[in-house]
């Protein structure tokens, strides 16, 4: 967790009224809001995994909506969603993944151990 919130890029880049409003403003059947510190996007419900998550490795892998439901073993409707909503918020998601490399690079803590250096150790 970052003591300084003002270094945070979500807070400083995407008004939280406005994520807030377009999340509010769809029914989203397969995905939530997790109440995290600064995360805004969208998880699958249930779970700890976040849209962005299932999106990327469906992209990455190259795999139809019907793959990705079978190897995530969802319903194709919740793939369906997932893609709408992160093509929806394609900024909030870059932001995001920006702010995790941020605090990664910082080195965050995590129990007894460091992140520090292991991004830049490749």
């Amino acid at each position: 967790m970052d003591p300084n919130p003002n270094n945070n890029i979500i807070a400083r880049n995407v008004p939280s009224e406005s994520v807030s409003d377009r999340h509010a403003s769809t029914q989203w059947h397969y995905l939530e809001k997790h109440h995290h510190s600064w995360h805004q996007q969208l998880y699958l419900k249930g779970q700890r995994i976040k849209a962005s998550v299932i999106y990327s490795d469906m992209i990455v892998n190259r795999e139809s909506p019907q793959q990705a439901a079978f190897n995530w073993d969802l319903p194709v409707a919740a793939i369906h969603e997932i893609i709408g909503y992160c093509k929806a918020h394609q900024d909030l998601i870059k932001l995001e993944a920006r702010e995790e490399r941020r605090r990664l690079e910082q080195g965050v803590i995590f129990g007894n151990t460091t992140t520090e250096g292991i991004i830049n150790q490749t």
